[in-house]
């Protein structure tokens, strides 16, 4: 059997999974889906882990190694005065 954890980390490399974790979750069948997947939580364990990944921050290391916004290149400028949707 598996555990929420082992069967969170195959929901996220999966679409197809990810989508059948959401249908199964709004029709109320989570306990279905969960022994569908060989795991040994129950919904309410679900909900409590689901809880805590939302809950857990960013490590500071983790938050140094993001990258986002506009730096001052000039092709980002460029863009960036285009005013591409995905800029902003």
């Amino acid at each position: 059997m598996k555990s929420m954890e082992e069967l969170y980390r195959e929901i996220q490399a999966n679409e197809d999974l990810k989508k059948e974790f959401v249908s199964a979750f709004k029709e109320g069948q989570i306990e279905t889906f969960l022994k569908n997947h060989e795991c040994d939580a129950a919904a309410s364990d679900v909900m409590a882990f689901l809880t805590g990944v939302k809950d857990e921050s960013i490590s500071d290391d983790d938050l140094e190694k993001v990258a986002g916004g506009c730096d001052v290149t000039p092709h980002c400028t460029e863009i960036c005065t285009k005013r591409i949707e995905y800029c902003w």
